[in-house]
């Protein structure tokens, strides 16, 4: 699968918070962070970071801005990860 084609200064972040993992597509951590709602660098601590994963791109793509959720695994995919 090839990687989707960034707009100019847009970063696809990634983190998780509580069992859900979360992604936006901002200019900046600082705007990540707000779009997540949370007052704690997790950036510094290490619990967020760039996401090169192209399903995860191509979802915060199409809502820039925004903080969106990861689908889970359902099925024989969840059984793989284990």
């Amino acid at each position: 699968m090839t990687k989707p084609k960034l707009p100019p200064r847009i970063k696809v972040f990634r983190t998780t918070i509580g069992f859900t993992d979360w992604v936006v597509a901002t200019s900046s951590q600082q705007a990540a962070l707000e779009a997540w709602d949370v007052t704690q660098n997790l950036f510094a601590t290490g619990e967020a970071a760039i996401t090169e994963d192209p399903a995860a791109i191509k979802l915060a793509l199409a809502n820039i801005g925004k903080a969106v959720p990861l689908p889970k695994p359902r099925g024989k995919a969840a059984k793989k990860k284990r």
